[in-house]
C-alpha cells in the first residue's frame, strides 16, 4: 500500500520531475538548431571556420539564416579557389562572411518593415548576396534620411516658437532662416527658399515678422493649407500669403478659414454646399450627401439649424443655410488667430540683437589684418554697417617731391583692386593716403547679411599685400618714385650744390660728359 500523500505535495512532485526532464533533454528548439547547424556543416567541409563566423553572429538565435548564408559564401569561396588557391579563398571568404553576417543582422531587425520598403521578408526570395546587399543598403539609406529628417525637425523646433497648436490650426513662428526653410517646405514663399534666393534675414532684419498659419483641416494640394501672415515693425498685419505667394485680400482669408472650418479635406461636400448656397454660379447643385456634411458642419460649429422642406430648400434662401453664421465663426477665428499673433510679436520684436552683430564683429577682427568693420543700431533691431581698408603712401620717396599725387594714387588703387577683384564703392585720397571704403550689397541686409559682408572683406583683406605691391609698381613705371635702374643712376648723378660747385670750378666736365661716362660705367 502506497502512504497517502496530499494532492499539493503530489503536484508539487510532478513539477519537479517536468523540470527536470527538461533539463536532462534537449528542448525541439535546440535540436532544430543543432539540425541546421550539423547539415550546413556537412554540406560544406572544406569551410568550417567560416561557417562558424557566420554561427557566432547569427541575430536570429535559431540558425535560421545559416543555410542560405553558407550557400553565398560557398560560391565565393568556389570562385577564389579556382582563381587563387584554398589558402586566399579562406581568407577571402571569411572577410566576406563577416560582411554578410553584418547585412544579415540589419535584415533581420528591420524584417518586419521590409515589405514598407518594397522588399521580402523572407530571405531566401533573395537569389544572391548582392540583391540582399542592395536591398539592406536601401534600408539603411532610408533610416540615414529618416534620422536627418528627425534631426532636421528637431533644430527647426529649436529655432522657432510655436504660438498654438490645436486641433484647427498650427502657429509657428520661424526666429532663423533654416526654420523658415523647414516650415515653409511645399510653398513659393521668398522666405522659405533655398539659402542663395533666401530673405528670410534680409526681411526680418528690416522689423518685419513671420507667422506661419497651417489650417489642418484642408487637403494639402489646397493653396490655403499653409498660410504666411506679415506682421511690420508697429506690430500691424501687413500681408497675408497663400502657399503659392499670392497675396490675399481680406474676401479670401475669410474662404480659408471658412474652408477649415467646413473641413474642406474630409467632408469637401459641406464647402460645395457653401458655395452652392451662397449663389456661387459655379457651384454644382448641392446633393443630399453634400447638405447631411453640411448640417454635420453647422452641429460641430454650434449653429442651430431650423429644418427647412426640401420642395423649399434653394441656395437663395441664404440665412436658413446659415452661410452668415459660418462666416461670423470663421471671423471669430481669424481675430483670435491674429490676437495671439500680435500678441507674441509685441513680446518678440523682429531684429536680431546687438551681440548677435558684435559676434560676428569679434570675429572679424581676429582675422583681419588690414581691413576694418564697423556697425551702428540705427533703431530697434535695424543696423547700419559698412567697411574699408587704408593705404599709407607719405612715406615714399617721390620724385616730384611738390607734386599733386592724389590724383594719381586714386586712379591706379582703383585699377589695382579692380585686378585684384576687390571692389570698392568710394576711394578718398587725401595727402597720398587712399582710403578705401566697402558698402554692403543688396542682398547683405539683416544678420546673415551682416555675416556675408564680413566675409567678403576679408577676402579683401588678404588682397591688401598685392594691391599695396601693385600700387608700388605702377608708381615705379610711371617714374613717379625711384624704379631700380633709377636708383642706381641717382648713385652717379651730382646734386644740384655739387652741379653748381662743378659750373664754377675750371676744367670739371660737362654734365653730357657725366653722362657718357655713367653710361660706360653701367656697361
Amino acid at each position: 500500500m502506497f502512504p497517502y500523500l496530499p494532492i499539493e505535495t503530489i503536484y508539487n512532485m510532478l513539477q519537479l520531475f517536468e523540470g527536470w526532464r527538461k533539463y536532462i533533454l534537449p528542448s525541439e528548439e535546440q535540436l532544430l538548431i543543432e539540425g541546421r547547424v550539423e547539415d550546413v556543416k556537412k554540406k560544406y567541409p572544406h569551410m568550417d571556420s567560416i561557417i562558424d563566423a557566420l554561427i557566432e553572429k547569427d541575430p536570429s538565435g535559431n540558425q535560421k539564416y545559416l543555410s542560405w548564408a553558407a550557400k553565398q559564401v560557398n560560391i565565393s569561396f568556389k570562385d577564389n579557389a579556382t582563381r587563387y588557391g584554398t589558402e586566399e579563398a579562406n581568407r577571402v571568404t571569411l572577410l566576406l562572411a563577416q560582411e554578410m553576417a553584418d547585412k544579415i543582422e540589419i535584415f533581420h531587425k528591420h524584417n518586419q518593415r521590409l515589405p514598407r520598403f518594397g522588399f521580402s521578408r523572407d530571405i531566401n526570395s533573395y537569389k544572391d548576396y548582392g540583391t540582399l546587399r542592395d536591398a539592406v543598403d536601401r534600408i539603411e539609406q532610408e533610416e540615414t534620411q529618416a534620422a536627418k529628417r528627425a534631426e532636421e525637425k528637431k533644430e527647426a523646433f529649436s529655432e522657432a516658437e510655436v504660438i498654438d497648436d490645436t486641433e484647427d490650426e498650427f502657429i509657428v513662428r520661424p526666429m532663423s532662416t533654416q526654420a523658415s526653410c523647414f516650415f515653409g517646405r511645399g510653398t513659393r514663399w521668398c522666405i522659405s527658399a533655398d539659402r542663395s534666393n533666401n530673405y528670410f534675414q534680409s526681411y526680418t532684419g528690416e522689423g518685419k515678422m513671420f507667422y506661419f498659419v497651417f489650417l489642418k483641416h484642408l487637403s494639402d494640394d489646397n493653396r490655403y493649407k499653409k498660410l504666411a501672415f506679415v506682421i511690420d515693425r508697429d506690430i500691424d498685419l501687413e500681408s497675408v500669403f497663400d502657399a503659392e505667394d499670392t497675396e490675399l485680400d481680406s474676401g479670401e482669408i475669410e474662404e480659408a478659414f471658412v474652408q477649415n472650418l467646413l473641413h474642406q479635406a474630409t467632408a469637401e461636400g459641406a464647402w460645395m454646399t457653401y458655395l452652392w448656397a451662397g449663389g456661387d454660379r459655379l457651384a454644382d447643385e448641392a446633393t443630399k450627401e453634400d447638405i447631411a456634411l453640411y448640417l454635420e458642419a453647422l452641429e460641430r460649429l454650434g449653429i442651430e439649424w431650423d429644418p427647412v422642406p426640401e420642395n423649399e430648400q434653394s441656395r437663395e434662401d441664404e440665412f436658413k443655410w446659415r452661410n452668415e453664421e459660418i462666416r461670423e465663426k470663421a471671423e471669430d477665428a481669424q481675430s483670435y488667430i491674429l490676437e495671439q499673433i500680435r500678441d507674441h510679436a509685441y513680446q518678440n520684436p523682429a531684429g536680431p540683437a546687438e551681440e548677435d552683430y558684435q559676434k560676428i564683429q569679434d570675429t572679424f577682427d581676429e582675422n583681419s589684418n588690414h581691413a576694418y568693420l564697423y556697425f551702428e543700431a540705427l533703431d530697434e533691431g535695424h543696423y547700419y554697417y559698412n567697411g574699408g581698408m587704408s593705404f599709407d603712401f607719405t612715406d615714399l620717396e617721390w620724385i616730384d617731391e611738390h607734386a599733386d599725387n592724389d590724383d594719381v594714387i586714386e586712379e591706379i588703387v582703383r585699377e589695382i583692386a579692380d585686378d585684384n577683384y576687390v571692389y570698392v564703392d568710394e576711394i578718398e585720397v587725401y595727402n597720398e593716403e587712399a582710403r578705401l571704403d566697402f558698402t554692403p550689397d543688396y542682398d547683405e541686409s539683416g544678420l546673415d547679411g551682416f555675416d556675408s559682408f564680413a566675409s567678403r572683406v576679408l577676402d579683401y583683406d588678404i588682397a591688401y599685400p598685392k594691391i599695396y605691391d601693385g600700387v608700388i609698381s605702377k608708381l615705379k613705371g610711371l617714374r613717379l618714385i625711384p624704379a631700380p635702374d633709377m636708383e642706381r643712376e641717382r648713385k652717379y648723378w651730382p646734386s644740384e650744390e655739387e652741379k653748381a660747385k662743378q659750373i664754377e670750378l675750371p676744367g670739371i666736365m660737362s654734365e653730357n660728359k657725366i653722362k657718357v661716362r655713367i653710361s660706360r660705367a653701367r656697361k
